[in-house]
Order: C-alpha cells, then sequence, then structure tokens
C-alpha cells in the first residue's frame, strides 16, 4: 500500500464588488420651489394724545396723554383741563385747574391697546364757578376713585381711536360760596397779599362717593415703535 499527501497553493478569487447604484435625486431637490414669504413689520403705539368731547362741547377745555411701555397690557395716562373765562356781565364764570393720573391696565393682546381696560386714577383741582350774580363758588378738590372704558379704531386709518370711559371714586372738596355781584376787596384766596392773621381758611368742606367722570374721547398715536418678535 501507498500514502501520498500532495499540498496544491491554489490562489482564492477576488470578490467582486457590488455594482454602484445611480443615487436617484434627492426629494427635496424635485419638490417645486416657492417663493420666499416676507412677513410685514408689525407696530405697536408708543404715544397717543386726546382730548374729551363731551368737554370741549361745554366749552371745558381739556387734553391728555398716554404712554405705552412696550410689550405690556399697562399704560400710563394724564389729563388737564383748563376752561378759563368770564362773562363779568352776566356774573357767569368758568375758572378751573384739573390734574389726573391713571394707570391703564387693557385686556386684550393685540398690541395696539384697544378694547376694554380698567384704570385706577388720582386727581386734583382748583376751580371758581358762577352761574348768576347770587351763586358762585371757589375752591380746591381731590380724588380717587376706578374708571372703565372701551376704546376701538373705527377708520381706515389705524393711528385715529374713539373711546368711552366712566369713572367712580370719592371726591373731597373745600369752598366758599359767594355773590359774584359783590364788590371785589383785591382779596384773592389763591394770591393772598394781605396778614397772614386776616387770611380766613375755607369754611365749608363737601365729601362724596359716586360717579366722578365720563366722556367720549377723540385720540391719536403720535409715534410707533417696531414689535420685536
Amino acid at each position: 500500500s501507498i500514502f501520498c499527501i500532495i499540498y496544491y497553493d491554489i490562489p482564492q478569487p477576488i470578490a467582486q464588488l457590488p455594482a454602484p447604484v445611480e443615487e436617484e435625486p434627492a426629494l427635496l431637490d424635485s419638490l417645486p420651489s416657492l417663493p420666499m414669504m416676507v412677513v410685514p413689520a408689525q407696530y405697536e403705539p408708543v404715544l397717543n394724545v386726546r382730548t374729551n368731547l363731551l368737554y370741549d362741547l361745554a366749552t371745558v377745555v381739556n387734553v391728555g396723554v398716554e404712554y405705552y411701555p412696550r410689550n405690556s397690557h399697562w399704560s400710563v395716562a394724564g389729563h388737564y383741563t383748563f376752561p378759563w373765562w368770564s362773562n363779568d356781565a352776566q356774573h357767569l364764570y368758568l375758572q378751573m385747574l384739573d390734574w389726573d393720573l391713571e394707570a391703564r391696565y387693557y385686556f386684550d393682546d393685540d398690541k395696539r391697546y384697544t378694547g376694554w381696560y380698567v384704570a385706577p386714577y388720582v386727581h386734583w383741582n382748583l376751580y371758581d364757578i358762577s352761574l348768576d350774580a347770587e351763586q358762585g363758588w371757589q375752591g380746591e378738590g381731590k380724588g380717587c376713585g376706578l374708571g372703565v372704558g372701551y376704546v376701538w379704531q373705527p377708520w381706515n386709518n389705524k393711528r385715529w381711536k374713539l373711546e368711552a370711559f366712566a369713572r367712580i371714586g370719592y371726591y373731597q372738596t373745600l369752598f366758599d360760596p359767594y355773590h359774584a355781584s359783590d364788590p371785589f376787596n383785591d382779596k384773592y384766596y389763591y394770591d393772598w397779599e394781605g396778614m397772614p392773621e386776616d387770611f380766613i381758611p375755607r369754611n365749608y368742606r363737601l365729601q362724596m362717593l359716586g360717579p366722578t367722570g365720563a366722556g367720549i374721547t377723540i385720540s391719536y398715536d403720535l409715534f410707533k415703535r417696531k414689535i420685536k418678535n
């Protein structure tokens, strides 16, 4: 018997690489191109000026301003009322200086400061009012309370606004009645130049709790600023 071992060195075949696959175009490249949308800039008011039309019709001249902080429901408003006219022949006098300051909170979140609002306020004044020769009052007053109002924009011009409001609160005044037909004694209360011991303080006081004001105002936004996103 013969036992034989034969060894062969057979080279291994090189593995074939897979054929390259053609890439399909990306899905985004196949979509039609869309025009870029430009969002217009939005603006909010900064400062507003107004006048109360009901007071103006009653010859009670007045002006007000309102400042709007950035991105807030709150605003700060002040008003100055200053009718100062007289008719000596008929003993008619309407002379008044009135200041008020209020903080408003708007419920809507549209950045235009429109819709319903509430506003705590304080105010103070001095006045000289006479209706005829026998009825006249001079005095000073102060008060505080709460106002509620509604603001809307009825015109296409978004700077103009209308507003209706009412107030309720506490008011106190010290005053003196007088007869406008009496001769003037050169002792004017607000510009006293006599002896201090001759000065007579107010003799009457009035206190009330109830309606303290109402009106319909027209206003205009003087300045605006761009709203930051």
